[in-house]
């Protein structure tokens, strides 16, 4: 009867940590499932300061090949689409490995 129970058990644990597993494969995938995160920014301290945010002004940025040499995607993040972005939305998009020299 205690081997029963205690088989019992066991199935019950392993069920469980088969469910917590999946579950947090689940919330893994829809936080990386969300992209680049875009930044409200409020139009007069994008006037008022110097403010950097695009990879042109970068030092992983290679201007010939429009391409970051830590292998990141540089589209969304170059001056000409966070200038139509910010038109459109009031948002940027920043990168978090942005080096000014």
């Amino acid at each position: 009867m205690i081997n029963e129970n205690g088989s019992q058990a066991n199935r019950i644990m392993f069920f469980l940590l088969i469910i917590s597993t999946q579950f947090i494969k689940i919330r893994i995938m829809k936080v990386i499932k969300k992209g680049i995160i875009l930044e409200k920014i409020k139009a007069n301290d994008l006037n008022a300061l110097n403010f950097q945010y695009y990879c042109e002004n970068c030092s992983y940025f290679i201007p010939d090949q429009k391409a970051c040499c830590l292998g990141y995607k540089t589209k969304p993040h170059l001056k000409e689409n966070q200038d139509k972005l910010y038109n459109q939305s009031g948002h940027l998009a920043l990168c978090r490995f942005l080096e000014i020299d």
